[in-house]
């Protein structure tokens, strides 16, 4: 038996689809919305809190024929779809969506920050493939951990592929949030004009304060980003000490970044508490990508375990941060092997080094960072103390004169000289203080 054809299960007095969807959900066959179809103007279909169950499947003609857009009679719960297992013990498995446009109403009504379209708690083998998301008011994607403070659920093995997400007015959340999930993929998708100034980003890893939650296997491949705003990053994980397990495997490779409009940077680490040599490390792999405008490159304040390497980042207005000055701001065991072209253009810093234990930028590049004034830096050790730092076949370039010194040190900062180790550098000439000695 094929798929169930939503139109055929519309009643006479039908304002929306919601009660057609349900219905032909009822059937246990795959729902098929046609396009054109709809009971909203040019055909669209009007859906809202829709719950679906184990192994809906809901295809449509394609992205822009087959239109859905929230049901104005659902307002109590405004997402499009919905899911909740009920327990953290279970999963709702084998959902699948595709072939279709979500339209939020983020330019006729602005922002609301709890308001989906997608909305999934408790789900396993969940498919997203070649659906469009936009202007979304909330959260276009929502992988939560239940409806309720301190509910416990537990998403796994979800694929996001070939998806847009269009915030359309920059009035929304985050493209994707994920609160709880193990083993992700969101591979060759495209995030464009989202997230208003004080929310956080694009993708978002930011699980609730619960010592239960889950982040980890997290794979972003082939994506572009474009536009985005927000005061986290592009894609930030975030966590808060209440969270039991470290955050860990992320995976971000050989995607392109492009004119970031947000006050934060491309890539934020943040775990939320002072990691020690005990902890694990985390695993976080930054591979591939490509970087072109906007404000930063990566703020990396806690963490244990990064390696950004292969990746290439030209003309932003600051640089990158490793490690910060709060109590709890140390990065660990990470190691840089980028290439930075006139980054900190107005930050006069290609690279800010504050509280961090083993970091390694062994084979990194700078091209014309800083702003050409005279406290212009590629490498600028700030406040804060550093340890077991490694400057191996660096090479820093200032073809323009934008640089005006390779390697600096605030008063400050604190170095562990007798843990450092410099060898092999190229500074084209210019001035740098030792780490080492």
């Amino acid at each position: 038996m094929g798929a169930a054809r939503l139109s055929t299960f519309r009643g006479a007095g039908d304002k929306d689809d919601n009660a057609a969807l349900r219905r032909a959900l009822a059937t246990g066959r795959p729902v098929h919305l046609a396009a054109g179809e709809g009971a909203g103007p040019s055909g669209e279909y009007l859906l809202g809190s829709i719950e679906l169950g184990p192994g809906a499947v809901i295809t449509g003609d394609g992205i822009g024929r087959t239109i859905v857009r929230p049901a104005a009679t659902e307002a109590l719960r405004p997402n499009i779809f919905f899911c909740d297992s009920g327990s953290g013990a279970t999963t709702v498995r084998g959902i699948q969506i595709s072939d279709l446009t979500l339209r939020g109403w983020s330019v006729e009504r602005g922002f609301a920050e709890h308001e989906h379209l997608l909305n999934f708690n408790g789900v396993e083998d969940l498919s997203i493939a070649r659906v469009a998301f936009e202007a979304f008011r909330g959260d276009a994607l929502y992988l939560g951990s239940g409806t309720l403070p301190g509910q416990e659920r537990h998403n796994r093995a979800i694929r996001v592929t070939n998806c847009t997400f269009d915030g359309v007015n920059h009035q929304n959340r985050n493209g994707i949030s994920i609160i709880d999930a193990d083993d992700i993929a969101i591979e060759n998708c495209s995030f464009r004009n989202c997230t208003r100034p004080d929310m956080p980003g694009a993708i978002d890893m930011e699980p609730d304060q619960t010592p239960l939650a889950r982040v980890r296997n997290i794979r972003v491949r082939n994506c572009r980003f474009a536009r985005v705003g927000g005061n986290f990053a592009t894609i930030a994980l975030s966590t808060s000490a209440a969270v039991r397990t470290l955050p860990s495997q992320i995976l971000i490779e050989n995607n392109i970044f492009e004119d970031y409009a947000g006050v934060g940077a491309e890539i934020s680490l943040d775990v939320g508490r002072r990691l020690s040599s005990g902890d694990p490390d985390m695993g976080v792999i930054v591979r591939g990508n490509r970087g072109r405008g906007g404000r930063s490159i990566y703020a990396f304040y806690a963490a244990k375990g990064v390696r950004a390497e292969g990746n290439e980042w030209r003309d932003y207005a600051a640089g990158s941060i490793m490690g910060f000055d709060k109590p709890h701001q140390l990065l660990r065991n990470a190691r840089i092997a980028d290439r930075f072209m006139r980054c900190g253009l107005s930050s006069k810093v290609g690279l800010g080094v504050f509280n961090v234990s083993g970091l390694a930028l062994d084979g990194s590049e700078f091209v014309d960072c800083g702003d050409g004034g005279p406290n212009a830096y590629a490498i600028d050790f700030d406040r804060g103390a550093s340890e077991s730092v490694s400057l191996r076949g660096v090479r820093v370039l200032s073809p323009t004169g934008r640089t005006r010194h390779a390697v600096m040190r605030e008063a400050a900062h604190r170095f562990s000289p007798r843990s450092n180790v410099e060898n092999g550098n190229d500074f084209g000439g210019l001035s740098a203080i030792s780490i080492s000695r």
